[in-house]
């Protein structure tokens, strides 16, 4: 989980966007189907952050396992993939949190002032509802980005030191 992260920087490191509405736009389970439709083996890394329209940072993101994180999850008990507690509960919301307290509603309402927290509404008439502490409008993005996390010109060692270095970017992660 990474606050103020540089868009170049997703893209220079092999991410891909597979997914990008404004937060007025309502998220639903096919949303969630077409983006694990571009998770293409199970080494695939996805990304889920926001940014305000035109801006050069996303404001917050967190990464893991492609599969992993898309996994369906009984309401109010998130899963620990990586550094962040992810949950994806259909009728309820998707995101993440930096423990497993969450308190989900139609979104997570703990620690309203939180930084590290996301949280989108789904199946429902309604988008986005928060940014950490902010509780944005259409002028802010839902973004979702897809790597396959490896360099297959590489040997073997190589692959395991890139696939460690775009989590060290993601989590600050140190080896």
């Amino acid at each position: 989980m990474a606050l103020n992260v540089p868009i170049i920087n997703m893209i220079q490191q092999g991410y891909t966007v597979v997914y990008q509405q404004t937060y007025g736009t309502a998220f639903t389970a096919n949303d969630l189907t077409q983006i694990q439709s571009k998770c293409l083996t199970s080494n695939f890394i996805l990304c889920v952050g926001e940014a305000e329209v035109g801006a050069s940072n996303l404001i917050l993101v967190s990464c893991g396992n492609c599969y992993s994180i898309l996994q369906t999850t009984i309401t109010n008990q998130p899963v620990l993939i990586n550094n962040a507690y992810w949950y994806n509960t259909p009728g309820k919301s998707f995101g993440f949190a930096p423990t497993s307290i969450i308190t989900q509603n139609s979104c997570d309402t703990t620690g309203p002032n939180d930084p590290q927290r996301l949280c989108w509404h789904m199946d429902g008439s309604s988008g986005g509802y928060r940014i950490g502490a902010i509780y944005p409008s259409g002028s802010y993005l839902k973004l979702v980005y897809v790597s396959s996390g490896l360099i297959t010109t590489t040997t073997s060692t190589s692959m395991i030191r890139i696939y460690f270095l775009i989590f060290n970017y993601c989590y600050s992660i140190s080896f």
